[in-house]
């Protein structure tokens, strides 16, 4: 059978990377992955495909913002508030004690420079609140999935640390 795909360019330079590696064709190395696409579960497949549709939907900024509430929500077995509203991308959300939100990089220009999240102790404080945060940089080309899996690490990580009565909602 023959066939006609198009590839992202990451995508077309890891092919080629591993027709060198392996010195073969595209055709050989492409039935691989297949066969070995088919051995994972369906579960697994499936979230691989919607991670490639949303990637090529990430193109944006808002895209990319969307999308990365979306994951980071599915991350932290949370749903947001704010699904597929993309008016309320740069809104922030509150995830086990944490305010995540973006920060613009240029005030006067929202759209320029890099996509900063910024990770912090959210409110209510009290005198025994402790006060950690983190901020992470990315470009547009980032993997938006890379990022919210990566900040979702975190969160997770360091939550015990924040955690009391009245720091511990999840959005």
């Amino acid at each position: 059978m023959k066939l006609s795909v198009s590839l992202s360019d990451r995508s077309g330079e890891q092919l080629h990377q591993l027709l060198v590696e392996h010195n073969s064709n595209a055709s050989a190395i492409v039935e691989s992955a297949l066969r070995t696409f088919a051995t994972i579960p369906s579960a697994n497949r499936e979230r691989a495909v919607r991670e490639t549709h949303a990637s090529k939907k990430t193109l944006t900024r808002s895209g990319w913002r969307s999308t990365f509430w979306t994951v980071l929500a599915e991350e932290l077995d949370a749903v947001d508030f704010a699904h597929g509203a993309s008016q309320y991308s740069m809104a922030g959300r509150r995830h086990c004690g944490f305010d995540v939100v973006f920060l613009f990089d240029n005030i006067h220009d929202p759209e320029a420079g890099p996509l900063i999240v910024d990770v912090h102790t959210g409110t209510p404080w009290n005198d025994q609140t402790r006060h950690i945060g983190y901020r992470w940089t990315y470009q547009q080309e980032d993997s938006v999935f890379a990022a919210a899996r990566a900040i979702a690490g975190w969160i997770r990580e360091h939550e015990h640390e924040i955690s009391s009565p009245s720091t511990a909602q999840t959005a």
